[in-house]
This record gives structure tokens, sequence and C-alpha cells, in this order.
């Protein structure tokens, strides 16, 4: 099932669903590993921006990996999604993640 894009969170309450600070979120921002929504001076996420958050503090919390190397992973799968393959490599690092 296909996340919904729709922006309905705002910062405050996406921090608390992910259990991180809000400026957390903003700097997730600043590296460009996530574009909420802006409506004025509000950030907005959907749920497909959820999956990425949870993705990243995942990464950057159990893994220990740098948001440079984030930025990494997030750029192939980008590149995957260009030729269909980013469903594969997305379950495939979370199985690995669980295993971790």
């Amino acid at each position: 099932m296909s996340k919904s894009k729709e922006p309905v969170y705002l910062i405050s309450v996406t921090a608390r669903l992910l259990g991180v600070h809000p400026r957390t979120l903003r700097i997730y921002e600043e590296w460009g590993l996530v574009t909420p929504k802006r409506i004025g001076n509000r950030r907005f996420y959907s749920e497909e921006d959820l999956e990425k958050l949870r993705l990243i503090t995942c990464l950057t919390n159990k893994v220990g990996m740098s948001l440079a190397g984030v930025r990494l992973i997030m750029q192939i799968e980008e590149e995957l999604a260009s030729h269909n393959l980013d469903r594969v490599f997305i379950e495939t690092l979370k199985e690995l993640l669980e295993n971790f």
C-alpha cells in the first residue's frame, strides 16, 4: 500500500511520533534528507515523510550512521527508484536493520 503524500502533521506532532526533538527534523531538512511541505512558516509532514523519517532515525540511532551516510543511502534509493528498483532496496534494507 502506498503511503499518503498529503501533508497533515505539524513538526511538533511528527517529532513526538518519532521520539525526537523538532530541531532534529530541522537538521534532517537542512541536510536535504526530507522536504516537508511549508505553509507559511509551518512545516507539515505526510505519511510518506514519516516513513522516510523512521528510516533516517533508525539508521542514525540504531546503526550509528552519519547524516552523510544516510544522504548517500537516500541518493542510492532515488537512483534505484528511477529504474523501479527502490522497493526491493528499501525492503532489503529494512530486513538488514531488523537483524542488526
